[in-house]
């Protein structure tokens, strides 16, 4: 049983890293920043633009 739980949460957490990774990713394509500028706050990541 409890196998199954932690089996449960790491796929739920392993699902969540990806949604985020793509939504950072179509976040910077669609303002053209720079990759890995999408972990900076959006006005740092425009300055360094």
């Amino acid at each position: 049983m409890m196998s199954a739980v932690l089996g449960l949460l790491s796929f739920g957490a392993g699902l969540a890293l990806v949604l985020w990774g793509a939504t950072v990713r179509r976040g910077m394509e669609r303002d053209g920043v720079l990759h890995g500028a999408g972990l900076m706050p959006a006005g740092a990541a425009r300055d360094a633009a």
